[in-house]
């Protein structure tokens, strides 16, 4: 008898481990032969879909209590219970007019019962729209007085359809622009350039590409240019928004983080900045480091004490010992409720 009650035993132990290898519970084994499916490459705006197969080997039915999809272009539906034995299809939809590039896409099942585990499904691939401007549809440009900078963007039709671009309008005067046939009717090159004679100063401007097609016409290049002097201002002022002196009553450690923050630098060599003043009365103005330096961070905090409603419109006057550049303005807004 004891040894009759040996063999059972050894023989339990060996089917829980067994199963435990697997992964497994015997109240909620599950098998998902297939828990990633790459698609491929598909087209911006394409519904992907996918059927993902689940199988209840366990004893006790698998109930799905809810499920978490990672991107909101995607649905998700399957029966909520798979019996024990049975199989389940959980049929996902992706909606990809959001997303672009390398994309994944998750579906997580969570069970009624947290002793069973959650399933996570995935979904992954290469979504390209039906043009691509590479590597952007903005442009920053940074350059200093009597340089010369020039950057390239690529334009990518995905669509079967060959496209045209007919003309360039160029919508400012601080940029020079010609385009490269590389691949007629596919592929195109926009070479950008800041001309050597570009006077200091920052300008945002546009180039409007037109094509052949009316729903891609025209491709707006938006374009920031920077000509800097030897001296300069790494910002083209201080804006502190929309400030509730309301919430800086009741919370007056928020001061700290609506504290703005200016570079003052020199391309070669050192200077020394004397003062900086303004005409706005409710500041607090530090600098470091102090004596002379190439690079100057100024922070400018609102003096909580001060502070009245109202338009919040100025500048920043910073004297050097700079011969070229004594004096540097920098343009302060914001508005006080």
């Amino acid at each position: 008898m004891h040894k009759l009650l040996g063999i059972i035993y050894v023989v339990w132990i060996l089917l829980v481990s067994c199963q435990a290898a697997l992964g497994g519970t015997e109240d909620g084994f599950l098998v998902v032969p297939e828990r990633t499916h790459t698609f491929g490459t598909a087209k911006q705006g394409e519904a992907i879909t996918h059927i993902f197969v689940i199988q209840n080997t366990g004893l006790v039915p698998f109930k799905i209590a809810r499920m978490e999809l990672s991107d909101q272009g995607m649905t998700a539906r399957m029966k909520p219970v798979i019996p024990p034995g049975g199989e389940g299809q959980i049929t996902v939809r992706w909606d990809t007019g959001r997303v672009k590039g390398d994309v994944s896409g998750e579906v997580v099942l969570h069970p009624d019962d947290p002793a069973q585990p959650q399933v996570v499904l995935l979904l992954k691939g290469v979504v390209k729209p039906a043009l691509e401007v590479l590597p952007s549809r903005a442009l920053f440009l940074s350059v200093f007085k009597g340089e010369s900078i020039e950057q390239t963007v690529t334009i990518i039709n995905n669509e079967e359809q060959p496209l045209a671009i007919t003309r360039l309008e160029p919508r400012g005067q601080h940029f020079l622009a010609y385009l490269r046939s590389v691949d007629p009717g596919r592929v195109y090159q926009l070479v950008v350039r800041v001309p050597q004679e570009t006077p200091p100063g920052r300008y945002r401007e546009v180039l409007d590409l037109h094509t052949d097609q009316p729903e891609h016409s025209p491709i707006k290049i938006a374009l920031n240019v920077f000509v800097k002097t030897e001296l300069y201002v790494f910002t083209d002022g201080v804006d502190f928004g929309t400030v509730s002196l309301a919430d800086l009553t009741r919370t007056p450690s928020l001061i700290e983080s609506i504290t703005q923050t200016v570079l003052v630098k020199k391309r070669l060599g050192d200077f020394e900045i004397k003062s900086i003043t303004s005409d706005l009365p409710f500041f607090r103005i530090s600098q470091k480091p102090a004596g002379r330096s190439g690079t100057f961070r100024i922070e400018v905090s609102l003096d909580r004490d001060k502070l009245r409603a109202g338009r919040m419109q100025g500048s920043l006057r910073v004297q050097t010992d700079d011969t070229e550049f004594p004096e540097l303005l920098v343009p302060v807004r914001g508005e006080l409720r």
